[in-house]
């Protein structure tokens, strides 16, 4: 009987330290290493307005992570141009980027955010320039 009462007490132990352990504060379920789920205050979809020597609308989206990219066809002559911009908005609303044409820099735009509305500039060196205006 002295072996039988020390299997259970040992038993006992066992299951009390992995009912303690498996309560336990699990930390790394709670780290901060991996992606975050808060939304980038301007994150969404905008429509964006462009004046200036290229004249046109349409709409762009800013994603989770502060980065856009969309693409412009610009009227060139009898031809068109496909020019695309991408950069990053900040969450302080700062957005700062780069134009490009077949894959090459020709340019930049800059501008902020502020609630529900942007504006800002662009510059190419072919050279034309302009204004941008969004809205969501």
């Amino acid at each position: 009987m002295v072996i039988h009462a020390c299997s259970l007490r040992i038993v006992t132990i066992l299951l009390l330290a992995l009912t303690i352990v498996s309560c336990s504060d699990d930390s790394s379920s709670n780290s901060t290493t991996g992606p975050s789920t808060t939304l980038h205050p301007f994150a969404g979809n905008w429509n964006v307005v462009f004046a200036g020597d290229f004249v046109d609308e349409g709409t762009f989206k800013i994603k989770a992570d502060g980065s856009f990219s969309w693409v412009i066809v610009v009227p060139a002559g009898a031809d068109v141009a496909t020019n695309t911009m991408a950069g990053n908005v900040s969450t302080s609303g700062s957005l700062s980027g780069n134009i490009y044409y077949s894959g090459s820099e020709i340019g930049t735009i800059t501008g902020t955010f502020s609630g529900n509305a942007g504006s800002g500039a662009w510059s190419t060196n072919v050279p034309t320039s302009g204004s941008w205006s969004a809205t969501r």
